[in-house]
């Protein structure tokens, strides 16, 4: 990707954000520590602006289209949890779908 691309109103975010180019020239942004991404067209004009609920942040966004067998799509819906250390450094993926029990004797490993 050539150039820049601005959120508007302007967020500041220091950390996390990620960009991913689509076909066509469009690019996905998740604004990192904030809990915003946007959509651009090739020409940079914002398509979406979406906002996660609460006080998530967007750490990576990312869109991926899933065929059907008649040609229609649907989305990817993946949501993940990413354990990160002291030093904001990546460590392992987090998985939700199990108990909480097995997700506590999980966590405990790491702390």
């Amino acid at each position: 990707m050539a150039g820049q691309r601005n959120h508007s109103p302007p967020l500041l975010t220091r950390y996390e954000g990620n960009l991913q180019e689509l076909p066509g020239g469009d690019s996905l942004i998740g604004w990192g520590q904030q809990p915003f991404f946007t959509l651009f067209d090739s020409r940079g004009r914002t398509v979406l602006d979406g906002r996660f609920v609460g006080t998530t942040s967007s750490y990576r966004v990312y869109a991926k289209k899933i065929p059907l067998k008649d040609g229609d799509y649907t989305m990817d819906h993946t949501a993940l949890i990413y354990l990160m250390d002291r030093d904001g450094k990546f460590v392992a993926p987090f998985n939700l779908k199990r108990t909480p029990e097995e997700a506590a004797a999980d966590l405990k490993r790491y702390l």
